[in-house]
């Protein structure tokens, strides 16, 4: 609430219906990720043991924070779509006011999760040369 009346810019990518859609299975990470480079092997190796290495069914992970990162770099609006609006204040019952505010906010209402994982994975396993360029 206090960020939100404050007057400062912002953008909100909604956690469930929005962020929730960029997730990654286990297969993903193999193929994609595993054995890249020291820090994929991390993220791959971190995100198996934080779900557990025995589990036996088909899961995926939201990747919240990269969706983030993804609006940064949403230039051409390739990566996800967002608008204008004015901002409604949160309220003490998870609700929003009906009331909005004169301040207004960016609003992600969509991610394109096929291509902003086509991107995420392309700067993770970009060699060393590449990335010093």
């Amino acid at each position: 609430r206090v960020v939100f009346s404050s007057g400062a810019p912002i953008v909100q990518i909604p956690c469930f219906g929005v962020a929730s859609s960029f997730s990654i299975s286990r297969q993903e990470l193999e193929r994609f990720l595993k054995g890249k480079n020291p820090v994929c092997d991390y993220l791959v190796n971190n995100t198996i043991d934080a779900v557990g290495r025995n589990v036996q069914i088909d899961w995926t992970r939201i990747i919240w924070d990269a969706t983030a990162i993804g609006w940064v770099l949403n230039e051409d609006g390739n990566l996800m779509e967002d608008k204008t609006v004015n901002i409604k204040m949160p309220l003490y019952n998870n609700m929003y006011s009906d009331e909005c505010s004169e301040n207004i906010m960016r609003y992600v209402y969509y991610i394109n999760r096929d291509e902003l994982m086509r991107n995420m994975i392309e700067a993770l396993t970009r060699g060393e040369s590449e990335v010093k360029k």
